[in-house]
């Protein structure tokens, strides 16, 4: 699939998504909210409700008719429908899962009214719609739970345009970052400061610092044994808390491929920029900016909209045990 529909698919998108209009519900596509490319494709049996603007939600519109209002969205929950509705079905007494079939399934109350509907949508991504409503909106969960489909409509997620030289920046980055034994990683929220560490990669060694309203919280592993503190305690305590293996792994950049675009490399002094798009289990796509030192390619900065984490690779004295144990 190109990178960009037609333009006579997109009008026909803008047509139906635009603010205010309304259009037949047997079919349509719902698309992003964030204009990422992200769109499904769905076709559902609900003669006589009309479809409104598209809802808040992410991958969400509305069905009308004569008041009553439904919105169908794209569940932020991962699992198929028939996993949806179990989990669902579980919060509460009185209730059930039904399957429909392999792609459909319903919440019924213990008096039969369907409460929840549920359906997979095909396509590279594991995802389901689903949708909840009172006794004027049944006929929209029945048409939902029994025969109503989605497809992926979007972007070609599986082959995204990528930039050659980004790639080989990627995969130099990787290789330089192999060798690199010791490093220092800051993570910031909006400015805000989120935690710092320390790590010796050969001596699985770590040191935290993880800022909170309530004062920090310090963590240590050191020696193979964990160690905590919170301010303004100064003594430590025993923790059976340690890093997974993966925390002394090599830090390493997403390489292009299915999911995975690499923009252009850009040059700024002695930095190289790349901006990474990367699509998630649920079809939401996250734009990162990766910032690589020109010399060494070592990554300096990963900033996205969930957060910003910065690198040093600087030697990191490894600290002993600590002297100070708190009586239990």
């Amino acid at each position: 699939m190109p990178f960009a529909r037609s333009c006579a698919v997109l009008a026909v998108v803008a047509a139906v998504l635009v603010g205010g209009a309304r259009a037949d519900a047997a079919s349509g596509v719902v698309e992003s909210s964030h204009h990422d490319g992200g769109a499904f494709r769905f076709a559902i049996a609900a003669p006589g409700w009309l479809r409104l603007a598209m809802a808040d939600g992410e991958y969400s519109f509305k069905l009308e008719r004569r008041g009553a209002i439904v919105t169908i969205a794209r569940s932020a929950e991962a699992g198929d429908a028939r996993q949806l509705a179990r989990i669902w079905a579980a919060r509460a007494s009185g209730r059930r899962a039904v399957d429909v079939d392999r792609h459909h399934a319903e919440v019924v109350a213990s008096d039969g009214r369907v409460l929840m509907a549920f359906a997979d949508a095909s396509g590279p991504f594991r995802v389901a719609f689903w949708a909840h409503a009172g006794p004027t909106g049944a006929p929209v969960l029945r048409a939902l739970a029994h025969g109503a489909r989605f497809a992926w409509d979007g972007l070609d997620v599986r082959h995204l345009p990528t930039d050659h030289d980004a790639s080989a920046l990627i995969a130099a980055s990787n290789a330089a970052m192999v060798f690199e034994d010791a490093y220092r990683e800051r993570v910031t929220l909006h400015g805000r400061p989120v935690y710092e560490l320390e790590r010796v990669r050969s001596r699985r060694y770590e040191n935290a610092v993880f800022h909170d309203r309530g004062g920090d919280d310090h963590e240590l592993f050191v020696s193979g044994q964990g160690y905590v503190r919170t301010d303004p305690s100064v003594c430590w305590s025993r923790s059976r808390n340690r890093p997974g293996d993966d925390a002394f792994a090599p830090i390493t950049a997403l390489s292009a491929g299915p999911f995975v675009g690499l923009g252009p490399v850009r040059s700024d002094g002695g930095v190289l920029t790349v901006v990474e798009t990367s699509w998630d289990v649920n079809a939401n796509a996250l734009r990162t900016v990766l910032t690589f030192e020109a010399s060494t390619r070592l990554l300096l900065r990963r900033s996205s909209p969930y957060g910003d984490e910065a690198f040093s690779w600087v030697p990191v004295a490894v600290r002993p045990k600590p002297s100070v144990i708190c009586r239990s």
